[in-house]
């Protein structure tokens, strides 16, 4: 009873005793000391408490015939308030103080009843995916409510008994677990009761649902292209060239079908109807349509399962005139089909069905590309995509056939050579020459600085001689002899670490020698490591932390192997010797991870090894590549190695081997890594300089 009502009753009572002490025979009676019957009060039903907003009020009088009027909000009824006539609701969310009286003819009034309520929400009852009636065998059986958030809860048998009203102790139903008919005999049958609940509201009422197991053939489904279709929608377009596959998920059913492709409907198939036993094939032009059915002895047949399909002429594949490989930049590309259809593509690597040009003239390559394209247009379906990668290159100039040729990028990340005794600065694509004085002898390797100042070792008879253009130095930057013994292997490697020190690599005799000199021409240090035998290749590289990996190529016990070792401050180890492997080739990647290129010598091949895979990298060559033939490493994240008529690239493990003009003689790349223009190669035919774009 809410606290405004507690007034009213009061008066109420307090007028009732009054009358008493009056000597009224009756209470509210008109004093004259007759008896007057009173109308019995109403009875209000449920009790007081907390219901939901579907429960229903009920207002009932002892004397025949009564009127009774009332209120919710706790103020006193009078004859011009609410007639009951029938049960009522109130909506929830909140509290309710009900009161009536009975009235009746010439009775007096009734006292009043009182009942005072707190109304919630009540969650919606539980409905089931499957209506009451047989259902195949492992059907899963979905329950939901539409009150937001409600857990279910069931109970349920098989034997066909009667559950358990379910509680928040039983079965909590989970949509992505439910239920299935997996257990089921034919005989049997599955009952269900579930409830929903959620904490503020009234539970729901409890649904029940019961099921039988249908022995039904599971209908036949479709698949195209080797991909099960579960749901193909009438109007898919297919290629004339493509078949449909039925197939049904009851063991040992036959599936029958009939099809047409004029566009009519086919009559519903049954046991007389065309037998599967091979895929639809999808000749004609138009509409085809199919119905299929399968079909089990002893079991109800599946439902009739229908596709209409769309069939359209495929594409021809185009053909593409020049195949993947180098090409000179300003080469035309030309792409045909067999009939009328359109030819769309894309030279960025993006698919040309999304983002497609129309092919109308020959393509124009004037930097590396990877050319996407397929044939289609109105009326047909789509072709096979072409793809076709080109590694663009322009020449650049043809310098002295000089076979001591070499090249490296400078700390500004131009290109300088050296070729015919002679420097020259690689400049918007023109060779510009660089003025050097230096020693005379044979230059066996170049490098530069981080200040971009030069360094060199040449061989001056059988003496190593280190050379830079600092002029800290001296005019003729020449420090002198590194090794006064005589050098056995032309294949020095000169390299400058991290604090600008030269680190100076090289054969004598049966060692590898390593030395160090400041850039003042100190030799700060001195190393070797004996390898037994004539060394036959040497290649040397350096890694961000100044570990410097070398890469050598022996006779041991007749047999030609390949070590890679390092020094860092000193001889450290050897990573790996491998037999039967010649003039090996050395990068370092940006992740200081050493790659060795080099040739089995039995077989010619060339390999590639990342100390965990030993790569067989093109195809079988006729000739050994020479210790000069090269490996290196861009900051884009590919290798490119050279041999013969070919380079290769190999990307993430991923291996290309495309083949050259001619004989590659040196290649270099941009440190800074530029994306298309990171390679040059220096050709043997002539030193032609060519540069890719």
């Amino acid at each position: 009873m809410t606290n405004k009502m507690k007034p009213i009753i009061h008066t109420v009572i307090m007028l009732s005793f009054a009358a008493l002490l009056l000597g009224c025979s009756n209470p509210l009676s008109p004093g004259t000391g007759t008896t007057v019957d009173r109308v019995e009060i109403p009875v209000i039903t449920p009790d007081s408490g907390t219901i939901s907003d579907v429960a229903e009020i009920f207002m009932t009088s002892g004397t025949p015939g009564a009127e009774i009027y009332y209120t919710t909000d706790g103020t006193v009824p009078t004859d011009t308030d609410n007639l009951y006539s029938s049960p009522f609701t109130l909506p929830a969310g909140s509290d309710y103080a009900v009161m009536a009286f009975a009235r009746f003819g010439g009775l007096t009034d009734s006292d009043f009843a009182t009942a005072d309520y707190t109304v919630n929400l009540t969650v919606t009852p539980v409905v089931f995916s499957e209506v009451d009636g047989a259902i195949p065998d492992n059907q899963l059986i979905m329950m939901s409510s539409t009150t937001v958030g409600a857990d279910i809860y069931f109970t349920y048998t098989v034997d066909g008994s009667e559950p358990a009203i379910p509680a928040v102790t039983d079965n909590l139903f989970d949509d992505m677990n439910p239920p299935a008919m997996t257990t089921l005999g034919a005989a049997d049958t599955l009952n269900i009761k579930a409830y929903a609940v959620l904490a503020g509201y009234n539970d729901s009422s409890v649904s029940t649902v019961g099921y039988t197991k249908a022995q039904t053939a599971a209908s036949g489904y479709f698949y195209d292209d080797g991909v099960t279709i579960t749901g193909i929608l009438d109007g898919d377009t297919f290629s004339d060239t493509m078949a449909i596959t039925l197939n049904s998920d009851t063991a040992g059913a036959a599936i029958y079908y009939l099809i047409t492709t004029d566009g009519s409907e086919p009559a519903d198939p049954d046991a007389a109807s065309i037998p599967y036993t091979v895929p639809v094939q999808l000749t004609v032009v138009g509409t085809t349509k199919l119905k299929a059915v399968s079909i089990l002895s002893g079991y109800t047949d599946s439902l009739i399962s229908g596709v209409s399909v769309n069939v359209e002429a495929q594409a021809g594949v185009p053909v593409v005139d020049i195949a993947s490989g180098f090409v000179a930049s300003g080469t035309d590309v030309t792409l045909t089909v067999s009939n009328s259809e359109t030819i769309y593509y894309t030279l960025d690597g993006s698919d040309p069905a999304m983002s497609g040009l129309t092919y109308l003239a020959p393509i124009t390559l004037t930097a590396s590309v990877t050319l996407r394209t397929y044939a289609g247009g109105t009326g047909y379906y789509p072709s096979d995509e072409v793809i076709t990668e080109y590694k663009v290159y322009e020449t650049i100039d043809t310098l002295s056939t000089d076979s001591s040729a070499l090249m490296a990028v400078a700390s500004d990340g131009s290109l300088v050579i050296r070729a015919g005794g002679s420097y020259h600065d690689l400049t918007a694509g023109t060779l510009i020459a660089r003025t050097v004085t230096e020693p005379s002898g044979a230059v066996l390797d170049f490098t530069f600085d981080a200040a971009g100042d030069l360094h060199a070792i040449y061989l001056v008879g059988t003496d190593l001689v280190y050379w830079t253009s600092d002029t800290l130095i001296g005019s003729s930057g020449t420090i002198g002899s590194v090794n006064t013994a005589p050098v056995t292997l032309a294949d020095a490697r000169i390299l400058i670490d991290s604090t600008g020190n030269a680190r100076i690599v090289f054969a004598q005799g049966t060692d590898v020698m390593e030395s160090v000199y400041t850039s003042t021409g100190v030799s700060v240090s001195n190393d070797l490591k004996t390898l037994l035998d004539i060394v036959q290749g040497l290649d040397a590289a350096i890694d961000s932390n100044d570990r410097v990996y070398i890469a050598a190529s022996r006779t041991k016990n007749a047999t030609q192997t390949t070590g890679v070792g390092y020094f860092d401050s000193g001889w450290i180890e050897y990573l790996a010797e491998i037999n039967n492997r010649s003039n090996p080739a050395l990068t370092v990647d940006d992740a200081n991870k050493p790659f060795l290129a080099y040739v089995r010598t039995d077989k010619s091949w060339f390999f590639l090894n990342d100390f965990v895979n030993d790569v067989k990298l093109g195809t079988t060559v006729n000739q050994v590549i020479s210790g000069d033939s090269v490996i290196a490493y861009d900051a884009d994240g590919i290798l490119y190695i050279s041999s013969h008529d070919s380079v290769w690239t190999y990307d993430a493990a991923v291996e290309t081997a495309t083949p050259f003009a001619e004989s590659p003689y040196r290649i270099a790349t941009d440190p800074a890594g530029s994306g298309t223009a990171s390679m040059f190669i220096l050709g043997t035919s002539g030193l032609t300089l060519y540069a890719m774009k």
